[in-house]
């Protein structure tokens, strides 16, 4: 995804989402990793990367009917 984004000159939107993940990924470490230790930082990782992929997808979606 991000080959695409920035290949279409998209790259502020994928900094925002980003950011959307970042504090998606904030939410998840401070309330999994104190109940669940490593599993917890570890959930919090994939919390991340989902949230990343679907929101770029979403993004990507959007940016094509617009661009397209």
């Amino acid at each position: 995804m991000d080959g695409v984004f920035i290949g279409a000159t998209w790259s502020r939107d994928m900094r925002n989402m980003m950011l959307l993940s970042f504090l998606a990924f904030s939410a998840a470490l401070i309330t999994l990793a104190p109940a669940f230790g490593n599993n917890g930082l570890w959930a919090s990782l994939h919390v991340f990367l989902l949230v990343r992929g679907l929101s770029l997808l979403a993004m990507l979606r959007l940016r094509v009917r617009t661009a397209f």
